[in-house]
């Protein structure tokens, strides 16, 4: 931390910056004396950033636990005052530290739909995600005077839920996907709400840690603190999940999936190498039920077939099994075959 000083000149009212100490944490009081630099000298100086009124005070956050960029601005919710105020910086501008203005650059919202849950950008849209509620706005917000906010007021769209968490919003080429108390909605860029998760909604309870879509592939991995964590594909438009991986945060970095584990080990997606860690995992594909006709007109499946890359008998196998009127029990299971056999 530095402590920096400013000047006038006399009879002046602008401020020139005219040194920079060092805090010493270890002491209570740091002295200086002013007296090395004239009026003239530091004419040319730094002039405080505030001057004249033209910029607003830097002034720190309010603790937050929702954060967002939009509009090389970054966004948070005051988890203060979570139902109803948002935060927001300065214009972001190089060489110069992302800054807040608590209390000048700030959005209150309606309080409706209890604490603010999520947030994430959608074309010209800004959607707030409530406890009970959706809405949304447009436009930026105020210069770094403070003045000249462009944002309409916040319309909440029609919806019988909200979002339980901010880890579970994601932007897809469909619109926004969330996790709500009634398990996995999205919002269309049409701005409706409705359920997308009617295929894995046997794992609505589990609880969502992480939402990310991976920029080498068309899928959303939602992962999730325990139990199965879940994979969308918008292209198949099909659900998925995957076993042995569970975990408290993932992004992507570098273009690769990485999550923290549950065990407290970091994972990092290797596109070449098949395995969780050492282990290796088996892929399991399940149909829906294949009803050829009604009872009182009886076919039979005779051939069934498989289309995919083979990868060498070394390390690859296929093993196929057979479920009739609805067992959950195969009746049939054809073992391990490779090259055809």
């Amino acid at each position: 931390v530095n402590i920096v000083f400013w000047r006038s000149q006399v009879n002046t009212i602008i401020g020139y910056r005219v040194a920079s100490l060092a805090n010493d944490p270890t002491q209570d009081t740091i002295h200086f004396v002013d007296e090395s630099l004239t009026d003239t000298e530091i004419a040319n100086n730094e002039t405080l950033y505030t001057q004249g009124g033209a910029i607003l005070e830097n002034i720190a956050p309010p603790p937050a636990m929702i954060m967002w960029v939009n509009n090389n601005r970054a966004w948070l919710i005051d988890s203060e005052n979570p139902e109803t105020n948002i935060e927001y910086t300065k214009t972001a501008a190089i060489g110069y530290g992302v800054s807040f203005s608590t209390g000048q650059l700030e959005l209150v919202i309606d309080s409706k739909g209890g604490r603010i849950t999520g947030a994430s950008p959608m074309d010209e849209k800004t959607v707030i995600f409530k406890e009970s509620a959706v809405g949304y706005f447009i436009g930026d917000g105020a210069n770094d005077a403070g003045q000249n906010s462009m944002i309409t007021n916040l319309p909440f769209v029609p919806s019988d839920t909200g979002c339980v968490n901010s880890g579970s919003v994601v932007l897809f080429p469909d619109g926004i996907l969330f996790k709500s108390p009634k398990g996995i909605y999205i919002l269309t860029r049409g701005l409706q709400v409705f359920y997308f998760g009617m295929d894995v909604e046997a794992y609505n309870s589990q609880d969502v840690t992480s939402a990310q879509i991976t920029w080498t592939t068309s899928q959303i991995r939602l992962l999730t603190s325990s139990g199965y964590s879940l994979l969308y594909d918008y292209i198949f438009k099909q659900w998925s999940i995957f076993t042995n991986h569970e975990g408290y945060s993932g992004d992507v970095w570098n273009n690769l999936y990485v999550y923290a584990r549950s065990d407290g080990k970091i994972y990092l997606e290797n596109p070449s190498n098949f395995l969780d860690g050492a282990s290796a995992f088996r892929l399991s594909a399940t149909t829906a039920w294949l009803k050829a006709a009604s009872i009182q007109n009886f076919q039979r499946i005779r051939r069934a077939m498989l289309l995919g890359d083979y990868q060498g008998a070394s390390q690859h196998g296929v093993q196929i099994s057979a479920f009739y009127d609805w067992n959950s029990t195969p009746e049939s299971v054809v073992p391990y075959f490779f090259d055809g056999l």
